[in-house]
């Protein structure tokens, strides 16, 4: 496959489990963003519940920035998805925030007390774009998770986010594998204004392999995926 210019989208892919909590917390929020026109940064997260007497009803995310409280909303595509638009101020590159999760358990189909469970502080990050590598719409494709894994019949939703809404006329996305026969994957468009998208893949016959996400005036991303 031909080489091209990547722009890093650092994603952390650092888990936040939260001790002696029932909850674990996966930060999908890149570690760096390109400075946007509109000033808004999407912060994502990903929550699994580690046991199985979590009340899913009750299950609260917010996100702390700067001291200030902020509820999370479910991703419209699930998943286990929560995201956030933050307007950062102009005359600021960084912003300190937080995960911070409430939730109940339920004992004999009665709730308990309610849960806190609170993640790692981190570091949201503005920079200027650079101009050899980034695109000139400000489009900026990001892809949720960044790491696949699969049993043979599962299917996964992967997620697909632009800082900026897609163009007029849409803007098509290809994905492509090097393991054909181990993910089944649908072809994929963001209709135009439109920001998130996402795709079910199945796994597939076992093997490991990646998916090459394409998309026009976009650095290609690599996704590692390994079905068992």
């Amino acid at each position: 496959m031909k080489a091209k210019r990547i722009f890093s989208l650092l994603v952390s892919i650092a888990s936040l489990f939260l001790s002696g909590c029932s909850v674990a917390i996966l930060n999908t929020t890149p570690e760096t963003f390109p400075r946007s026109a509109s000033g808004l940064y999407t912060l994502s997260a990903r929550v699994a519940l580690t046991d199985a007497l979590v009340n899913r009803d009750s299950l609260e995310t917010y996100v702390v920035i700067d001291g200030k409280t902020h509820r999370m909303q479910p991703h419209p595509d699930g998943g286990g998805f929560y995201e956030y638009e933050y307007r950062l101020p102009a005359n600021r590159s960084e912003a300190l925030y937080y995960f911070e999760m409430q939730y109940q358990l339920l004992r004999d189909n009665t709730p308990d007390e309610i849960q806190k469970a609170q993640g790692e502080l981190q570091t949201l990050r503005v920079v200027a774009p650079d101009p050899a590598t980034s695109d000139p719409n400000g489009l900026y494709l990001r892809v949720i998770p960044s790491n696949i894994d699969l049993r043979s019949g599962q299917r996964q939703a992967i997620v697909f986010e632009l800082a900026q809404p897609a163009p007029e006329g849409g803007l098509p996305v290809r994905v492509t594998t090097d393991v054909p026969q181990s993910v089944i994957m649908p072809e994929a468009r963001f209709p135009a204004g439109v920001r998130t998208l996402s795709l079910n893949l199945q796994g597939d016959a076992p093997g490991s392999g990646k998916l090459f996400i394409e998309a026009p005036d976009q650095a290609e991303i690599v996704i590692p995926i390994r079905v068992r």
